[in-house]
């Protein structure tokens, strides 16, 4: 399973009905290069006709799936974006924030407070933290 798809379901459980219909989609597009590149493959006449019944069911969506596509890999660019910039914030590495040991920038060890803080978007992001954080805590 694409792993996209596993974090839209995730953050947008509203979205599962495009979602899968995205899926079965590419499952059809894998299916046709498939039979493509394997022409000499005997595929029966029924499995043909359930095959193009499916990619006529699935045309008229096309539009709107790959609107939806595009809406989404927004809103995944735009959260990548916000992580990024809270970890340069946190002084925390901006790839996986030290959680991952095979990053290619810190080999897991940019946990908050390895790298100097952004002072731009600490500004932006941690002093309104803390000025709540204080005044709820005294």
């Amino acid at each position: 399973m694409d792993p996209l798809m596993t974090f839209l379901r995730q953050k947008n459980p509203e979205l599962e009905p495009y979602i899968t219909m995205i899926e079965q989609w590419n499952q059809l597009q894998e299916e046709e290069v498939d039979t493509l590149e394997n022409d000499s493959i005997d595929v029966p006449d029924d499995e043909l006709t359930v095959i193009a019944d499916k990619r006529a069911d699935l045309l008229p969506a096309k539009p709107v799936l790959i609107k939806k596509i595009k809406r989404l890999e927004g809103m995944v660019a735009n959260e990548r974006s916000f992580n990024e910039e809270l970890l340069r914030a946190l002084g925390a590495c901006p790839d996986c924030g030290g959680d991952n040991e095979d990053c290619d920038t810190c080999s897991g060890e940019g946990v908050p407070g390895f790298y100097t803080p952004d002072y731009d978007l600490f500004l932006e992001y941690v002093i309104p933290a803390i000025r709540t954080f204080n005044m709820n805590y005294q």
